[in-house]
């Protein structure tokens, strides 16, 4: 995955989806960056495990092990510095350590230590992935190769395909003035039959598509959706190579698997239409809005706006 892609400041669905949970907390994080990083583990194991199945040839380039080989405390923290920096002064320095440096440097040359030092040049511009996931990758991937439907969605064979992976498409609207940016997992173009869809492979905690119907709510996967076939849209409208696809039919297919243990492979699934015509107006307003915010420099949330009353009833069905 590209690292240019993700220090942009161009806005993403992922950060519109924050906005539209929370105006003062996409502030707090992506303007002043108050809002300390919130990658968690599962989003961790989530970009490991596209890469094992979109892009596996770069496993390696992308990739290491951990071994376990980590250094707690003082020395830990000097064997880091040291081996981003070359620098044995000011890697003692931020140590903290009350030895003398000639001490630490003693120090640093036992094996356990050099192993660690060793272990970090090696894996240098590399995400470490635990024992653990590396594990659970490897059984996932021999459940999403064995499951053909699955497999052969996201590699089809046949004449008139045209495949992409992991397309990065930098954008804007007729309806306000952000630049926006995306990254589609899989494009399948099928010349024969004059469709396009795109796949977003879904690790989830969820073992049927009962959960993954809450997930797409609580997650907010129909503005994903809805902002990614606008991305590709305006591909084809603006790139002249892909001019020729302007008849062609767009849809959005989700492709999950489950992360809990027997790592079924969910039935593919898309959104209804209807749901897409409201997530597009959705869509369409957090962007105006979330323009109005950045130029106004006004982030306070509505419930934060007005004085609320009482208690509020929640109705838990429609």
């Amino acid at each position: 995955m590209s690292r240019e892609y993700y220090s942009s400041g161009r806005i993403s669905q992922s950060k519109l989806k924050y906005f539209i949970d929370c105006k003062e907390k996409y502030h707090g994080k992506y303007i002043v960056n108050a809002v300390q990083n919130d990658d968690t583990a599962s989003m961790g194991f989530g970009r490991y495990y596209h890469t094992l199945i979109l892009q596996p040839e770069k496993i390696n380039e992308v990739y290491s092990l951990d071994t376990g080989l980590k250094v707690e405390g003082m020395m830990g923290v000097f064997i880091e510095e040291y081996a981003k920096t070359q620098d044995k002064e000011a890697s003692y320095i931020k140590a903290g350590f009350k030895w003398s440096i000639e001490k630490v440097w003693e120090n640093f040359e036992k094996e356990e230590n050099q192993k660690y030092y060793k272990f970090l040049l090696d894996t240098t511009g590399k995400e470490l992935i635990s024992k653990d996931d590396f594990y659970k990758g490897n059984q996932m991937l021999q459940r999403f190769n064995s499951n053909a439907e699955v497999f052969h969605l996201l590699n089809p064979i046949g004449t008139g395909l045209e495949i992409y992976t992991e397309l990065i498409i930098e954008w804007n609207v007729n309806f306000c003035k952000l630049e926006l940016q995306s990254m589609l997992d899989r494009v399948i173009v099928n010349n024969n039959m004059k469709t396009i869809k795109i796949l977003d492979l879904k690790t989830t905690k969820d073992y049927n598509l009962k959960g993954f119907t809450y997930s797409i709510k609580k997650y907010r996967y129909d503005i994903q959706a809805i902002f990614y076939i606008n991305a590709l849209m305006w591909y084809i409208d603006n790139n002249p190579e892909w001019n020729k696809y302007k008849d062609y039919d767009i849809s959005f297919v989700f492709v999950p698997q489950c992360t809990e243990f027997p790592y079924h492979c969910l039935k593919p699934c898309d959104i209804d239409s209807s749901d897409l015509d409201k997530a597009y107006l959705e869509y369409r307003e957090a962007l105006v809005e979330l323009e109005t915010c950045m130029l106004l420099n006004d982030w306070t949330s509505d419930s934060n706006k007005t004085d609320l009353e009482g208690v509020v009833t929640i109705k838990l069905s429609v």
